[in-house]
């Protein structure tokens, strides 16, 4: 027996000149990484401060923080839930 899915109502989070839409497909952390070299910001439907991602710069991992100028930002210690978490997604230009 098939059900049939109800997509999850869309929800967007302003991020500066960012936009988050949780209708986006979500990626596990290597695509995530693969998007994060193609120059994108990405982060997680999972962390409570939803207006942090991560970015790279000048060959470094980085999270800016919410709240914080955009130029502020901190190394990025990957732990066990951001390799194993399957909730990543883009934040998109507006």
């Amino acid at each position: 027996m098939s059900k049939s899915l109800t997509p999850p109502p869309t929800t967007t989070i302003s991020v500066k000149s960012l936009e988050l839409s949780t209708s986006s497909a979500t990626m596990t952390f290597h695509q995530a990484i693969d998007a994060i070299v193609d120059n994108k910001k990405v982060t997680k439907l999972e962390w409570a401060d939803r207006g942090s991602y991560c970015l790279l710069v000048n060959g470094i991992l980085q999270l800016h923080k919410k709240g914080e100028p955009a130029e502020t930002l901190h190394p990025w210690i990957i732990n066990d839930g951001d390799l194993m978490g399957t909730d990543w997604v883009e934040l998109q230009n507006k």
